[in-house]
């Protein structure tokens, strides 16, 4: 999964300009940080459950169905400043994991990474985490610099976060897959064994 990491943040527009040696380093201090953020809350704050996590940061979560587009995955997003939203029209993808024997990939079991995942960027936006390792120069002119984040190495700590609060067996951009395996099964499948090989 390391490789697949690396290769989304390679093909980013912004996280193309890193070089190979930063993009590693970056990917390990993403791991680092999401690392210690779920230290500081479960350890610290004793807030031990993705419930637990909704409930201290007064966030509202609401399942609610969204339109997928072709190939997108909609699974969930945070709305500032305290609402998460899950996509419910995956919960209709039950039928088919349960007909394939693959429990593991229902909706109930993989909708609290996404919980976990969007809480990520609540705090992110509610306690001002401090991102600025995971910002570039973009140019720089007569003593001004442009900065930008390098939004995709965001995305990998907030990914982080989930599955190491969790306890998800899997880095968590899978299930943009796995949410449309069951819509878009031959070229979706495709893709899934790639991912397993990297």
């Amino acid at each position: 999964m390391d490789q697949y990491i690396f290769d989304t943040v390679r093909q980013d527009r912004i996280g193309q300009r890193l070089s190979e040696q930063e993009i590693k380093s970056k990917i390990e201090l993403a791991r680092t940080m999401a690392e210690n953020l779920v230290t500081f809350y479960k350890e610290t704050l004793k807030v031990n459950s993705v419930e637990e996590l909704v409930k201290h940061l007064q966030l509202t979560v609401d399942f609610r169905q969204e339109k997928i587009e072709d190939y997108f995955a909609m699974i969930g997003f945070f709305e500032s400043t305290n609402r998460i939203v899950v996509n419910d029209l995956y919960r209709e993808n039950n039928e088919f994991w349960l007909a394939h024997q693959q429990p593991e990939w229902l909706f109930e079991q993989w909708s609290p990474v996404i919980i976990a995942h969007e809480a990520f960027h609540a705090i992110q936006e509610k306690e001002a985490l401090d991102l600025s390792a995971f910002e570039i120069d973009l140019w720089q002119f007569a003593g001004f610099k442009k900065k930008s984040p390098v939004t995709v190495l965001i995305e990998v700590v907030a990914n982080y976060f989930a599955q190491y609060y969790t306890g998800f067996a899997y880095y968590p951009a899978i299930l943009d897959k796995i949410a449309l395996l069951p819509i878009y099964p031959e070229a979706v499948h495709k893709e899934i064994e790639t991912l397993a090989r990297k």
